[in-house]
């Protein structure tokens, strides 16, 4: 399999901030990697940060390095990097000189030596071994590096706070250059409320709907300038005690779950603990050294708002636990003879990112919409679609797991520990917002303790075309007129009918939530079918027949066009996203 990460070249003001973004070409899952990235320090100033995100937030990554380069090595043991269109494989974080020269190159490399996170040695082969999926094979990588060029006023240097779950309500500080009373700021499937201009390098916005704010693009526009910005966890490190050797000057990334408490047990080989309080007020912990002797200590230290920490483990052998007065994101690191290792195991159930379950963009949640959840503990086990005895699919799954979406709990097309696929009910048409929550059942390892509670923006309709590949970008899941597959060497003909597969087309005359398509009836919104950038009306669009009514199928007529057509559908003038086609012949 072939990967492709490209450093996104960028217009960024002198004196201001760059966000180094790092993409893959189409949307793969990652298992783990490992890079090195160097600025030029003509136009750069050091390093501020670096991160990698997951869409089941279960990334782990040691990134260590100088002043203008570091080395990454990156981890998802559910293949969450690089899963989602649009959202970076890597970010890096660094000021613009005020005498920046005209343009400034950006690194991208593949150094030999560097270790794995989860590995005690540096692969033998690196160009060819460092990137794998999650099942360990193979990924050919390309990795394409670019250029910054100076011009414009407008950049964001961080917002505040720039991770964690937060809830509605809570007030983001942008911070930054060239902000102005007109400046904009918006982001997919987040409501945003009292845009506030305080000064050329700062805007606050209060978060109307609680969600993860790690991996979220906020988009910040200023006229004809516009920038994207993912937050991500802080690296400014104070440590609560010396840090140890093995991590100084490095920067962790951790999996987004929160505990109350945790410990680290008498292994030999030393343990050290690592704590994000991403709250915008201090959480106390204590630590108690020596749980396995007969004399344990116990300390009491202040973790401050949006700050990272080290906890050593008090005397080695004898064990050593901390309980948070809150839930925090914290984990143990594991010292072997050959590198650090990150435990994943079972914290409180953690929702990470949720989906147009065709397109998987964020974005308003449209009634009758399949979306996807993805997260880790969310379940006991994979489980499927279960109809109950009224012929609905069933909204709750095996010992008692569940999704409440405005309260009613939604049919359950797909759950596992780390991916749901639901529809959303139809009851929430007409609504601004609705909560989500997920219980994954009492038989899940968690215990069965609800997630966070996220808050939804609802729209009318929200359409995207399914398809082959399940990224939501490239060949649709279209069937030809003689009912097989359309892919390119098996291309539709000019004048056939195509059934095109998607989701996100609002409500159906009669639509009853979990309810099995008969196939028939149309959309009660007009639908077009975008062939080439020219419209034409479907000949058909409802619900696919025996399938969810989530599930519906547009027919159209192919036009006369090129062999590798981008299809788009438009459902009461709102557009599919783009990067999806269709093979013609």
């Amino acid at each position: 399999m072939d990967l492709t990460l490209r450093v996104a070249s960028e217009i960024v003001p002198a004196g201001g901030w760059a966000q180094i973004k790092v993409y893959a070409d189409a949307p793969l899952q990652i298992g783990r990697g490992a890079f090195a990235l160097d600025l030029d320090p003509r136009f750069f100033g050091p390093i501020e940060s670096v991160s990698t995100f997951s869409a089941t937030g279960d990334a782990i990554a040691l990134l260590s390095g100088s002043d203008l380069h570091v080395d990454g090595s990156i981890q998802s043991p559910s293949g969450g990097i690089g899963q989602l269109p649009g959202v970076p494989v890597i970010v890096v974080r660094a000021p613009v000189r005020q005498d920046a020269s005209d343009s400034g190159y950006v690194a991208l490399s593949l150094p030999p030596g560097a270790q794995y996170v989860d590995s005690p040695f540096a692969p033998s082969n690196y160009p060819t071994d460092a990137w794998r999926t999650p099942s360990g094979s193979l990924l050919r990588t390309v990795m394409v590096s670019t250029f910054f060029g100076k011009r414009g006023t407008l950049s964001v240097q961080d917002v505040s706070p720039n991770n964690g779950f937060q809830p509605s309500g809570t007030v983001l500080r942008f911070l930054g250059t060239g902000f102005s009373s007109s400046t904009k700021v918006s982001a997919d499937g987040v409501g945003l409320s009292a845009v506030t201009f305080v000064s050329s390098t700062e805007l606050r916005a209060t978060l109307a709907t609680g969600q993860e704010l790690t991996g979220l693009g906020f988009r910040v526009q200023n006229g004809t300038e516009e920038k994207m910005f993912f937050p991500a966890a802080p690296s400014k490190q104070v440590p609560l005690d010396p840090v140890p050797d093995y991590v100084s000057g490095s920067h962790m990334v951790i999996p987004l779950g929160l505990r109350s408490e945790y410990g680290m047990g008498p292994g030999s080989g030393g343990h050290t603990g690592y704590l994000v309080n991403p709250y915008t007020t201090p959480v106390d912990i204590v630590v108690t050294d020596g749980i396995f002797s007969s004399f344990p200590v116990s300390r009491t230290v202040s973790l401050p708002p949006l700050s990272t920490r080290f906890v050593n483990q008090g005397s080695p052998g004898t064990g050593t636990s901390m309980t948070a007065s809150r839930p925090i994101r914290m984990t143990r690191l594991d010292v072997n003879s050959g590198g650090i290792q990150v435990p994943v195991d079972n914290p409180a159930p953690t929702i990470a990112s949720i989906t147009n379950g065709a397109s998987q963009q964020r974005g308003s949640i449209a009634p009758g919409e399949i979306v996807t959840i993805r997260g880790f503990s969310l379940a006991a086990a994979s489980s499927g679609v279960s109809l109950t005895t009224e012929k609905l699919i069933s909204g709750i799954g095996p010992s008692g797991a569940k999704v409440l979406i405005g309260g009613i709990a939604a049919p359950i097309l797909y759950a596992s520990p780390t991916q749901w696929n639901v529809v959303v009910p139809s009851e929430v048409e007409g609504k601004n917002t609705v909560d989500l929550q997920l219980f994954p059942g009492t038989a899940a390892a968690n215990g069965g303790g609800p997630s966070e509670k996220w808050t939804l923006p609802v729209t009318r309709v929200s359409p995207a075309i399914f398809t082959s590949n399940s990224t939501g970008m490239g060949g649709a899941a279209v069937l030809n007129q003689n009912n097989t597959l359309n892919s390119p060497s098996n291309p539709a003909t000019y004048g056939t009918t195509i059934q095109i597969f998607a989701t996100g087309a609002g409500l159906f005359a009669g639509s009853v939530t979990g309810s099995v398509s008969a196939g028939a009836g149309n959309s009660k919104y007009p639908v077009m079918v975008r062939f080439h950038g020219a419209d034409y009306p479907a000949t058909y669009a409802g619900p696919a027949p025996g399938l969810t009514s989530g599930l519906i199928q547009v027919n159209a007529v192919i036009p006369y066009t090129t062999a590798e057509s981008p299809l788009t559908i438009v459902v009461d003038g709102v557009e599919s996203p783009s990067g999806v086609s269709v093979s013609v012949n």
